[in-house]
């Protein structure tokens, strides 16, 4: 009973200062199951990396957008073509625990384009104080 009890406290020690406890991320894959990009909100620095997995000569746009004044808000957006494992970064962009975010990952063509390929769902996330 007590190597129980000292196994569930030291899981809740390490849950408790786990460094990446506020990061979120969402991917968007094709049909069959393909990591094409990816979207990651990392904590420390409030940062979103906007990553391409593919060549398929499509470069991908991250949006997020923040809930304010009882509907969504634009925030943030970051294009990034620069091919299959890249990635650029949002940065300088303070995300505040008061307000819900919401964050996707599309595939476009172009820097300019303004009708995505194809997107993720949204995520939605509280960034926690």
């Amino acid at each position: 009973m007590a190597a129980v009890t000292l196994a569930a406290a030291m899981l809740m020690i390490t849950g408790a200062n786990s460094a990446h406890a506020d990061d979120y991320s969402v991917t968007l894959r094709s049909s069959s199951g393909t990591l094409l990009a990816q979207l990651n909100f990392i904590d420390n620095g409030d940062d979103f990396e906007v990553w391409d997995h593919r060549a398929d000569d499509h470069g991908v746009r991250a949006y997020v957008e923040r809930f304010y004044n009882d509907r969504w808000h634009f925030f943030a957006t970051k294009y990034n073509g620069g091919g299959a494992g890249s990635y650029t970064v949002i940065n300088n962009v303070d995300v505040l625990s008061a307000f819900a975010h919401r964050m996707r990952i599309c595939r476009v063509d172009g820097a300019s384009d303004e009708s995505p390929v194809d997107c993720s769902n949204w995520k939605t996330f509280t960034e926690v104080g």
